[in-house]
């Protein structure tokens, strides 16, 4: 019965609406369940819908419950163009690196922390063996799970060997008073192959010291 065909004689175009297999027909004027407001799912975009379909978005979006989603790496939801979310979601020998499944570099990182004064943040961390280590790169982010943009202008050159690592410190200055900042370290091997590692955090503040 939830079929057009079905109501012969009736006018589709210009008078009654169907969602096939769905509902049953409904006048276009009606306020509540018009064309105005519109079903998601019935292909026409309209009311407060962004899309039917991924088509409808802008290049690098899906379409989901009729609204555009611009897929957020590290926001624990495997999206559209996503490899993983987790090391989980990789296969046997594979970890998670920017929602890609990469196979890990050979890089022992055996700590990487950040610690805030006024108005910088110190970033240091230390490895225990690097092998085919090109070197490093920084990331930073005003929140966990937001956009990670690189602060180095270039490599950060690898120091370390095989048989024993080396502890790296870099300042970043670029940052305010009284806002949390979050960072990751990227290693780079000769190859080209990438390893994320982090976040950690710091917020700068002002530190008052008193004078007895």
């Amino acid at each position: 019965m939830k079929q057009q065909a079905t109501f012969t004689g009736w006018d589709f175009s210009t008078i009654w609406s169907i969602n096939e297999n769905v509902d049953y027909p409904h006048l276009r004027s009606e306020s509540l369940i018009g064309e105005c407001i519109g079903y998601c799912g019935d292909g026409i975009v309209s009311g407060e819908e962004q899309c039917e379909q991924t088509s409808d978005c802008a290049q690098g979006s899906y379409c989901d419950n009729c609204m555009c989603i611009e897929p957020v790496c590290g926001n624990g939801k495997l999206e559209l163009g996503e490899m993983c979310e987790v090391n989980a979601d990789c296969g046997a020998g594979q970890q998670c690196t920017n929602c890609e499944c990469v196979v890990p570099t050979l890089i022992s990182l055996s700590s990487f922390e950040a610690s805030a004064t006024n108005k910088k943040i110190i970033l240091t961390w230390t490895t225990e063996s690097e092998i085919d280590n090109a070197g490093f790169n920084l990331y930073r982010a005003e929140s966990e799970n937001g956009q990670y943009v690189k602060i180095n202008t270039s490599l950060i050159p690898a120091k370390g060997a095989v048989t024993q690592g080396s502890s790296y410190e870099i300042i970043d200055k670029d940052v305010k008073n009284r806002k949390t900042y979050y960072y990751k370290l990227e290693d780079i091997d000769l190859n080209g192959t990438s390893t994320m590692h982090g976040p950690v955090s710091a917020m700068p503040r002002l530190i008052y010291r008193l004078k007895k």
